[in-house]
């Protein structure tokens, strides 16, 4: 190294391209680099998707789910199996081993999955693909009092503008209702011409449909015949005949049915604003740029805002480039900064043209590590996590540089010649810069290996410090000694302006001297006397500063809730709750945070409201969420995102038939605090999971605790009697008469207008809503008889569980609950439910099994990853350490003061935090 620096102090043209290069490889690459905001999580699991139209949990959970997972037995590189079975679909997640590629894991379960052939007939083909990790670059809402058709084909031609646009790939949208035309028959004029709904069904394909074509071959050419005539509207189903009389009468389907153009039945509401809505989630793609995606976005809406009916608006809302805008401010003025305190404070102490080119060592450095990081060989992006590091890295790029300009500076004043002076001074502190640059890359490189996908992501920030150190090093070593050869040290002052700096300097200089004579000798020569009184006192310290931690005055946690600028309201209701109540608790904490909007507006004289725009999404009767925008924080300086939180969750208190209801003001990256039971007895995993729940909600700081296993829908089974056999009815009979008047009878799939149309026959709605309508109904038998369902079906009720969750072989229980992190720590709560209740469960229900789940399993996967890191990391510094010293025991002199930063982040963090925040 000594014989390049030499080189480039000897051809500064070499080191001023250098300089040059780096310079421009890094603004060329802030051009083109991708910008997000948290990072994609990469995919490390294979989900299989299995649709079985009509099917229920159970027999998803039996027929489908299980099949697949015996089918997935014994297959290499698999970690763990589960599944997840709901009404007509099943999902089976197939986690990949540490360490085993993804795509050949992607691979093997094709060839098991395409190998089986005991599924179900109807059910659809499994798709097999990778998790993805999707995350939101803004929403879009299309809102106003008008009809939801008009509302859904604005939409679908915004995503058709939107999808047209270069920038853009990935939309999702919502409040989108499936399109579906009814045909309804009364149950008593189906008795009265003898038909049911499968023979009305029937009548209807026969008359519309789509059929192949034949052809003539003539001498002029080819002609087609279709002899097909598919019907569409409603107009035209009205005509399909039913039934032909000998009078040459015929009925038709709009004299037995009402026929109804709509959407498909279901509990759900959409409001934006107190509007009705739909809308769109634009998703960041792989390669995509959160800022342009925002700007063609903005663009895009002003653009279609012209063809806008009356009454109907468009509103962008929940932009993340807003905050990754802010973080590249806050990287760009941290990096200015630090240019400045550099710059003047070398040039107080050492001199002003040698302080401007040490300082050039940040952007340097900076754009460097860009330049490297978003080439095609990384790959990163600029986001949260590498603007951090970027960040972190601003406090130590310069030091290297500092500790040679020093040395040069001293060697100079000795040495007259620029050259060898230069060379000399550079040379003097070379093996303690490297080594320095060396053993602080040690400490973040063992974070990269650490295998967990979200550990990786999280470890970005590392890979960015790294890169960053490196070109401080090359800049220190080649490009800083070409600039300072060329500066004339010993230069006398000529004008008024650099006498009296050269004062001011003289001035510091001394005044540091004085400090290093006075203060710092004597505390140091104090401290060597009595070094066995110092040892003490430090040890003290650190058992003070861990003692803190130990007793949980500094609260420590590992995902800490960072706040967004959006509150999320969640609330689930119990599987029996109306779609009234759950409308009715939806109102009433929409109310709520309204009157609170308007409050604190006048309280705090806010020229706009804190709350911007309140998106109400309710998808079932027994799911429903609130979203609530707040303003940029400039715009509400004293009023912060988690009091309105609190302040909504305490009027809101406990609502009627609910089972969970959250407040969250933060995203919980890792799925939040969750423990999950598993047994191959289901009432035993039910047992043990209400001692789980009832020790959670003792502990102070737990809250909104709900599991898997909670409410259930109900259901009715029915089952043939043995003595209607005799008139001709069995199982299969009676379940399709039953289903059809009551599911409905799929008669076709229409396109039109760019969307699917269901043609469904049924009931009408007024025999089919109660339970009494099932009871008081009739089916067909063999011989054309109309017999009651109760003379041939017993009918009986229970609870059954709308989702069944599978791992290895066993049922399994996900518990979930809220943490107040001011409170209590989740590992806290971990380690209670783990040393006090688990050995309890094992012994009083055995096979019951307790794991850790959300992020309880990420910390834990990725705590191993992190000791073993710290393990790797002191090794390594300990080598790089060991070699310039050229001892074996010195190094472990300096690795003891690692403790004693721990201490002094704890005291920082208790200082710093206010209200008792956790670290």
């Amino acid at each position: 190294m000594h014989f390049l620096t030499g080189w480039f102090i000897r051809n500064p043209v070499a080191a001023n391209l250098m300089m040059v290069l780096i310079l421009f490889l890094g603004i060329m690459t802030m051009l083109s680099i991708r910008i997000e905001g948290f990072p994609r999580i990469p995919p490390d699991s294979v989900v299989i998707t299995t649709t079985y139209p009509d099917a229920t949990a159970g027999q998803i959970d039996e027929l489908i789910s299980q099949k697949i997972e015996s089918t997935l037995e014994g297959l290499e590189g698999v970690r763990s199996i589960s599944s997840e079975s709901r009404n007509e679909l099943s999902l089976v997640e197939v986690r990949r081993a540490g360490g085993e590629d993804l795509n050949r894991l992607l691979d093997r379960i094709r060839l098991r999955i395409d190998s089986m052939t005991d599924l179900p007939m109807t059910a659809r083909r499994p798709v097999i693909e990778t998790t993805a990790y999707d995350f939101p670059a803004l929403y879009i809402n299309l809102h106003g009092d008008t009809d939801t058709v008009t509302l859904q084909k604005l939409s679908r031609h915004l995503k058709e503008e939107l999808l047209a646009q270069p920038e853009l790939s990935r939309l999702k949208l919502w409040g989108i209702h499936e399109r579906e035309l009814h045909i309804e028959v009364d149950p008593l004029i189906q008795q009265q011409f003898n038909l049911t709904v499968a023979d009305i069904a029937d009548k209807i394909r026969a008359s519309s449909l789509d059929f192949q074509a034949g052809s003539l071959r003539t001498r002029g050419g080819d002609v087609f015949i279709r002899a097909d005539d598919k019907a569409r509207f409603t107009t035209e189903f009205s005509k399909v005949p039913i039934l032909e009389y000998a009078n040459d009468t015929t009925l038709h389907l709009s004299d037995i049915a009402r026929i109804e153009d709509g959407f498909a039945e279901g509990d759900y509401l959409f409001r934006f604003n107190g509007d009705p809505t739909t809308g769109m989630e634009v998703l960041i793609g792989q390669k995509e740029n959160l800022l342009r995606i925002s700007e063609v976005v903005h663009r895009v809406v002003e653009t279609f805002k012209a063809q806008l009916p009356s009454g109907v608006d468009i509103t962008v809302w929940g932009d993340s480039s807003n905050y990754i805008s802010d973080r590249l401010q806050l990287l760009q003025s941290n990096g200015l900064q630090g240019l400045l305190l550099v710059i003047l404070l070398l040039s107080v102490f050492l001199n002003v043209r040698l302080a401007f080119w040490v300082a050039m060592g940040i952007p340097i450095s900076v754009m460097g590590a860009i330049a490297v990081a978003g080439s095609s060989w990384l790959d990163y992006s600029l986001n949260d996590i590498t603007t951090f590091g970027l960040i972190i890295a601003l406090g130590i790029l310069v030091d290297d540089a500092v500790v040679v300009g020093e040395s040069v500076f001293e060697e100079r004043s000795r040495n007259p010649d620029p050259i060898l002076g230069t060379e000399t001074g550079v040379n003097r502190v070379s093996v303690a810069t490297v080594f320095g640059v060396l053993t602080t890359i040690a400490a973040f490189f063992p974070m990269l290996l650490i295998e967990n996908p979200l550990g990786k992501v999280l470890a970005g920030f590392s890979a960015v410090v790294i890169l960053a150190l490196l070109f401080s090093l090359i800049e220190s070593k080649f490009i800083l000694p070409a600039h300072l050869a060329a500066i004339k040290i010993d230069g006398k002052a000529k004008t008024w302006i650099s006498r009296q700096w050269s004062r001011l300097q003289r001035a510091a200089q001394a005044g540091l001297r004085r400090i290093r004579d006075r203060v710092y000798t004597p505390m140091l020569a104090a401290s060597i006397r009595n070094r066995y009184a110092v040892l003490v006192l430090f040890v003290a310290m650190a058992t003070f500063g861990l003692g803190l931690i130990q007793l949980g005055k500094i609260k420590t946690v590992f995902f800490p809730d960072v706040p967004g600028q959006i509150i999320t309201v969640d609330l689930k209701m119990d599987a029996r709750a109306p779609f009234q109540l759950t409308q009715g608790n939806v109102d009433r904490i929409r109310t709520i945070g309204v009157a609170i909007n308007q409050e604190i507006q006048e309280r705090e004289l806010l020229e706009t409201p804190p709350i911007r725009s309140l998106f109400i999404l309710v998808s079932s009767a027994q799911s429903a969420q609130v979203y609530a925008e707040l303003t940029p924080v400039a715009e509400r300086p004293n009023v912060k995102i988690l009091d309105v939180l609190d302040e909504w969750r305490e009027r809101t208190g406990q609502l009627e038939g609910t089972t969970q209801l959250s407040f969250s003001g933060s995203e919980e990256l890792a799925g939040g605090f969750q423990l999950k039971l598993l047994s191959k007895d289901p009432d035993i995993l039910a047992l043990a999971s209400d001692e789980v729940t009832s020790f959670l909600k003792k502990i102070d700081g737990v809250g909104n605790v709900w599991d898997t296993l909670a409410g259930g829908q109900p259901e009715l089974e029915l089952r043939i009697k043995p003595a209607a056999t005799s008139l001709g009815f069995d199982q299969q009979t009676l379940a399709s008469q039953i289903g059809y008047s009551f599911g409905g009878a799929e008669v076709q799939k229409i396109q039109r207008d760019g969307d699917e149309v269901r043609v469904l026959v049924r009931n009408s709605g007024s025999s089919r809503d109660t339970i009494d309508d099932l009871l008081q109904s009739r089916i067909r038998s063999s011989n054309g008889d109309w017999i009651p369902l109760q003379s041939v079906a017993s009918v009986t009720g229970s609870y059954v569980s709308g989702t069944l969750y599978r791992e290895s072989g066993k049922a399994v229980n996900t518990i979930s609950t809220s943490i107040d992190r001011a409170l209590v720590a989740p590992e806290e709560v971990s380690q209670a439910v783990f040393e006090q209740l688990e050995p309890k469960l094992t012994q009083k229900y055995p096979g019951i099994q307790v794991k850790k789940a959300g992020e309880l399993e990420e910390m834990e996967e990725i705590g191993e990853g992190m000791k073993r890191a710290l393990l790797l990391a002191a090794v390594l510094i300990y080598v790089l350490m060991a070699i310039p010293l050229k001892s074996y025991w010195q190094p472990f002199v300096i690795l003891a003061i690692i403790p004693f930063g721990f201490v002094g982040a704890a005291l920082g963090h208790l200082i710093m935090c206010s209200n008792h925040d956790p670290i």
